[in-house]
């Protein structure tokens, strides 16, 4: 009886596009981003630098990495590496990892058709070779599978302990998925790189703000002046505004040609300080929660916040501008001045030119991670056609 362990790590070649049924095809170029993702992340998980991933490095990444949908159990982290570790030395090299990610991408997203297979087929004795390659057919929309593939699928069900006797649905479920992305890299196309680029560009935003700075306890001086800003344009600024307006509407030497205002300040203001309470309680919602009901709350709140203060500030702006500052008075109004024109303008300024700046960046390093992953896999591809 030949070495099953081994076998196990003996992968066939990747199946050809053309061979595979649509919903393999679809999941596998969705994963074609994550690739690129994971090479991108790779070197924050390798903590002793060493271009590979322990068992704990790996737990981390799958664990820290927020996209897989689900948290990885001790048993499947052990039953990833198990299938992954074709070399077995305890660490996974870039292409292992790969086959990791691409393995618990697939066990995490296959899609619900598995689901009747997967029970006809566990919890029983371990179904033949036969058996599982009628099965892998029907998952593959009928499109021809292999027996070679087969006998892989039920090398690595034995990898992760079945017996003849008795497989559970995790392990066949994982022997499947080490099969199901198992699929030539299709080419990635300019929109789905246009696309990932835009959400790598937001996921920026979300993750590397100061805030999920200081909860991770990476507090550096970028941050603090970050942090600083905006607790400056968010607190102090509306509350010195709001000091100022009350001062203002006891002045009885100030006429403005629009006398309210000091009121409108005063609204503005209050909104803005309410916009950072609510932005703090929607952040500490997906932080510190997982009941959307509350996510739900705050995001709303703090819509119509944001509204109010947009629909106020543009009666602001338009007071100001209408305004002279010997009537008003020069404090309010150069405060209402910078308040609803020139912060706005500075912040529409930066986004107009930061974000494509961002956006162009963050394609041009997605395009070129993608090269180098797909040069790779023609490279060990032309390997394996060599051997």
């Amino acid at each position: 009886m030949p070495n099953t362990a081994h076998a196990a790590k003996v992968r066939p070649p990747e199946a050809a596009s053309f061979q595979c049924g649509s919903q393999r095809l679809k999941l596998r170029k969705t994963f074609n981003c994550k690739e690129i993702d994971v090479v991108k992340v790779l070197h924050q998980f390798d903590t002793n630098e060493d271009d590979s991933l322990s068992l704990d490095e790996l737990g981390h990444l799958l664990v820290d990495y927020n996209q897989w949908k689900k948290k990885v159990s001790d048993t499947e982290l052990h039953d990833i590496m198990t299938i992954a570790d074709s070399d077995e030395n305890g660490t996974l090299e870039q292409d292992e990892l790969i086959y990791a990610l691409r393995t618990w991408y697939a066990y995490v997203n296959m899609p619900r058709s598995v689901g009747p297979e997967l029970t006809r087929i566990s919890d029983c004795p371990l179904p033949s070779t036969e058996i599982l390659k009628t099965v892998l057919l029907s998952l593959n929309d009928n499109h021809p599978v292999g027996t070679e593939e087969a006998v892989h699928v039920r090398h690595v069900a034995v990898d992760l302990g079945a017996t003849e006797q008795q497989v559970t649905t995790q392990q066949m479920r994982m022997a499947i998925a080490s099969w199901y992305l198992h699929i030539e890299r299709q080419e990635t196309t300019n929109g789905q790189l246009a696309a990932h680029s835009a959400k790598g560009v937001r996921n920026n935003f979300m993750t590397n703000n100061p805030f999920q700075k200081l909860r991770k306890r990476q507090c550096d001086f970028e941050t603090a002046v970050q942090i600083g800003m905006i607790l400056g344009l968010w607190v102090a600024l509306p509350l010195i505004n709001i000091e100022v307006a009350e001062k203002h509407s006891s002045w009885p030497r100030h006429y403005c040609q629009h006398r309210s205002l000091s009121l409108t300040m005063k609204v503005s203001s209050y909104c803005t300080i309410l916009q950072f309470i609510l932005g703090a309680a929607y952040f500490c919602a997906f932080n510190c929660t997982e009941k959307p009901q509350f996510r739900r709350a705050c995001g709303t709140a703090l819509g119509l916040a944001t509204l109010v203060w947009f629909l106020v500030s543009i009666v602001g702006l338009w007071q100001t501008l209408d305004s002279a500052p010997a009537k008003c008075g020069m404090l309010l109004w150069q405060l209402c001045n910078l308040t609803y024109l020139m912060i706005p303008c500075v912040f529409i300024l930066v986004l107009v030119c930061c974000v494509p700046c961002l956006f162009f960046s963050e394609y041009v390093h997605n395009k070129r991670v993608d090269t180098a992953v797909a040069g790779a896999k023609q490279g060990d591809q032309d390997v394996h056609a060599m051997e």
